[in-house]
């Protein structure tokens, strides 16, 4: 998976709010976790779109 990088911030970002006892954060960052999850899910398996360029 190309975004692994993204999952993995998002898990670091979520060990430090937990850390510092930011817990709205934290959760917060789970909730984005599980949103990215389910997006590149979506489009996993479908053709990327070229970049358009003008010309």
């Amino acid at each position: 998976m190309r975004h692994d990088w993204l999952v993995a911030q998002l898990d670091a970002m979520k060990r430090y709010a937990l850390q510092n006892h930011l817990s709205e954060l934290a959760d917060a960052l789970q909730t984005a976790k599980l949103v990215a999850l389910v997006e590149i899910a979506s489009i996993e398996g479908k053709p990327r779109t070229p970049p358009q360029h003008d010309t």
